[in-house]
C-alpha cells in the first residue's frame, strides 16, 4: 500500500472552487482500479491544498496518474484555478 499526497497550488481567492470541482473529479479518483481512498485535506492556508489518496501499490498510482494526463482522465476548468502544477509525493508504511 502506498499514500500519494498531492499538492495543489491555488491562485489566490480560487480555493473553494478549486475543491468543488476537484470533489466532482474524485469519483473516478475511486472508482479507479487499485484506489482505497482519497481526501481533500485544507489547513488554514488559501494558497494551497493536498489530496491525500491511498492505492494498492505505486503501479496502481502510475496507471491512474497517467490516465489523468489524456482527454478522458482530464478535469475540466480545474487547472484555470491553479498557480501552476502540482506536486506530488509517495509515501510507503515504514515495516513495523
Amino acid at each position: 500500500m502506498i499514500y500519494a499526497i498531492l499538492d495543489f497550488p491555488v491562485k489566490p481567492g480560487h480555493l473553494d472552487e478549486a475543491v468543488r470541482i476537484l470533489r466532482g473529479a474524485l469519483v473516478a479518483t475511486r472508482a479507479f482500479d487499485g484506489n482505497l481512498g482519497a481526501e481533500i485535506l485544507l489547513d488554514d492556508d488559501p494558497r494551497h491544498f493536498l489530496l491525500l489518496e491511498t492505492w494498492e501499490s505505486a503501479a496502481h498510482n502510475h496507471a491512474y496518474q497517467a490516465w489523468r494526463m489524456t482527454p478522458e482522465g482530464t478535469t475540466p476548468g480545474f487547472a484555470e484555478h491553479l498557480t501552476g502544477p502540482f506536486t506530488m509525493t509517495e509515501y510507503t508504511v515504514a515495516p513495523h
